[in-house]
């Protein structure tokens, strides 16, 4: 590959153990760039036993061109039909991120819920309810109290019925700094920035799907450059086509 400018020796372990009945899985790339773009320290681990895993992957830093990912690990243990997963960003030794969640199985459906505890999105602490949960079969999705909430932003996911009768999945925001959620590729720049309120609806998720969105992003930038007000109005005409209407207005390119 000749637009691989650097890379340092990759290794990958494997063993079976068939007494513990048991299988490790490691990976390792100590350094890798990619026609400048750098991936620092990628790691790879997998063990197994009989009815248990642990696995953990992650890497130290990824720059490319504005974007730079902190360090950033999943660790993950599967134990008793259930799936932990812990997704933690560091900055140094601050938490920039962290979400830990659970998936079970319950006959045929899949139920996914949000640790509250230590709920971090861009270095703050977010409330989430504890009776949160999804839940996911054939041709089916719920959310119950998933809702995320840090002062006066909110962020409230649901699922519904129009008016119409049909299902509906609904992502409404108040106050949300997008900030919040771009500092994970990148805490030094400002790649997107503004303030979003309004709501995506999708309607009929598992037949004919349509769209509807009402959002207003206030004080939007991308890249530090200044666009001003940004609107998003739109609307499912057919099962084929949507009326979209998307604006800026009062922002000079500065």
């Amino acid at each position: 590959l000749t637009q691989l400018n650097a890379f340092d020796s990759m290794s990958l372990n494997m063993a079976y153990d068939q007494v513990k009945d048991s299988l490790l899985v490691q990976f390792s790339a100590p350094f890798i760039d990619f026609q400048g773009n750098t991936l620092d320290s990628l790691n790879f681990h997998f063990l197994s036993h009989s009815s248990n895993a642990d696995f953990m992957f992650g890497w130290n830093k990824i720059e490319a061109g504005p974007i730079t990912i902190e360090r950033t690990v999943f660790d993950g243990q599967i134990a008793q039909d259930a799936l932990i997963i812990d997704f933690l960003v560091n900055e140094k030794e601050e938490k920039l991120f962290h979400i830990r969640s659970i998936m079970t199985l319950k006959g045929d459906t899949l139920i996914y819920h949000l640790d509250p505890d230590d709920f971090i999105l861009d270095k703050q602490a977010w409330q989430v309810p504890p009776n949160n949960r999804v839940a996911i079969s054939d041709n089916f999705i719920d959310f119950e109290n998933i809702d995320f909430e840090k002062g006066s932003q909110k962020i409230h996911v649901l699922s519904s019925q129009n008016p119409s009768g049909q299902d509906q999945l609904s992502v409404l925001f108040e106050h949300f700094d997008l900030t919040t959620v771009t500092t994970f590729f990148s805490n030094e720049v400002d790649l997107v920035n503004g303030i979003i309120s309004g709501d995506f609806n999708l309607i009929d998720p598992f037949g004919s799907v349509g769209l509807e969105s009402d959002v207003i992003v206030s004080d939007f930038s991308i890249l530090e450059k200044n666009l001003g007000l940004l609107t998003l109005m739109g609307k499912s005409v057919s099962s084929a086509e949507y009326d979209f209407d998307l604006s800026l207005k009062e922002g000079p390119l500065v």
